[in-house]
Protein backbone atom coordinates (compact mmCIF):
# COMPACT_ATOMS: atom_id res chain seq x y z
CA UNK A 1 0.00 0.00 0.00
CA UNK A 2 1.37 3.35 -1.15
CA UNK A 3 1.70 6.31 1.70
CA UNK A 4 -0.53 9.11 1.43
CA UNK A 5 1.21 11.99 -0.21
CA UNK A 6 -1.80 14.75 -0.28
CA UNK A 7 0.43 17.63 2.02
CA UNK A 8 -3.41 19.06 3.18
CA UNK A 9 -3.68 15.63 5.44
CA UNK A 10 -0.08 15.70 7.55
CA UNK A 11 0.04 14.19 10.37
CA UNK A 12 -0.17 15.86 13.93
CA UNK A 13 3.62 15.03 13.90
CA UNK A 14 4.65 16.67 10.81
CA UNK A 15 2.37 20.20 11.59
CA UNK A 16 4.67 20.02 14.79
CA UNK A 17 7.77 19.57 13.15
CA UNK A 18 6.86 22.38 10.59
CA UNK A 19 6.10 24.66 13.39
CA UNK A 20 9.65 23.69 15.15
CA UNK A 21 11.89 24.04 11.91
CA UNK A 22 9.41 27.80 11.73
CA UNK A 23 10.12 29.05 14.78
CA UNK A 24 14.47 27.62 14.18
CA UNK A 25 14.51 29.80 10.68
CA UNK A 26 13.15 33.12 11.94
CA UNK A 27 15.41 32.39 14.93
CA UNK A 28 18.38 32.21 13.25
CA UNK A 29 17.58 35.01 10.65
CA UNK A 30 16.67 32.76 7.55
CA UNK A 31 13.65 33.65 5.76
CA UNK A 32 10.55 31.05 6.74
CA UNK A 33 9.57 30.01 4.00
CA UNK A 34 6.09 27.59 3.10
CA UNK A 35 4.67 25.34 0.42
CA UNK A 36 2.30 26.06 -1.75
CA UNK A 37 -0.11 23.96 0.27
CA UNK A 38 0.31 25.72 3.40
CA UNK A 39 0.02 28.89 1.93
CA UNK A 40 -3.27 27.78 0.58
CA UNK A 41 -4.78 26.03 3.42
CA UNK A 42 -3.74 29.67 5.26
CA UNK A 43 -5.43 31.62 2.78
CA UNK A 44 -8.88 29.15 2.62
CA UNK A 45 -8.14 28.51 -1.03
CA UNK A 46 -6.81 25.91 -3.30
CA UNK A 47 -2.96 25.34 -4.12
CA UNK A 48 -4.42 26.21 -7.99
CA UNK A 49 -5.48 29.83 -6.47
CA UNK A 50 -1.41 30.06 -4.85
CA UNK A 51 -0.32 29.05 -8.20
CA UNK A 52 -2.36 31.84 -9.92
CA UNK A 53 -0.94 34.27 -7.74
CA UNK A 54 2.32 33.38 -8.85
CA UNK A 55 2.14 33.09 -12.45
CA UNK A 56 0.13 36.96 -11.94
CA UNK A 57 3.47 38.05 -10.60
CA UNK A 58 1.62 38.83 -7.13
CA UNK A 59 3.89 36.13 -5.32
CA UNK A 60 7.36 35.08 -6.12
CA UNK A 61 8.55 31.42 -5.68
CA UNK A 62 11.60 29.76 -4.67
CA UNK A 63 12.34 26.50 -6.33
CA UNK A 64 14.50 24.14 -4.12
CA UNK A 65 15.25 21.12 -5.83
CA UNK A 66 11.58 19.29 -6.88
CA UNK A 67 10.08 21.86 -4.23
CA UNK A 68 8.23 25.32 -4.58
CA UNK A 69 8.39 27.43 -1.71
CA UNK A 70 6.82 31.08 -0.83
CA UNK A 71 9.04 33.12 1.33
CA UNK A 72 6.78 34.59 4.19
CA UNK A 73 8.08 38.55 3.11
CA UNK A 74 6.79 37.70 0.01
CA UNK A 75 3.09 36.97 1.35
CA UNK A 76 3.62 40.01 3.69
CA UNK A 77 3.93 42.17 0.84
CA UNK A 78 1.27 40.45 -1.09
CA UNK A 79 -0.95 41.53 1.55
CA UNK A 80 0.36 45.11 2.00
CA UNK A 81 -0.27 45.32 -1.58
CA UNK A 82 -4.03 44.71 -1.89
CA UNK A 83 -4.95 46.69 1.10
CA UNK A 84 -2.94 49.88 -0.64
CA UNK A 85 -6.05 52.34 -2.00
CA UNK A 86 -6.20 52.33 -5.62
CA UNK A 87 -5.46 55.39 -7.54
Amino acid sequence: MRANRNHAARRPADQATSAATAQAASASGLPQRFHIAEVAESFGVRPRTVRSWIEKGLLEREKIGNSVFIRADQIEAMLLQSRRPKE
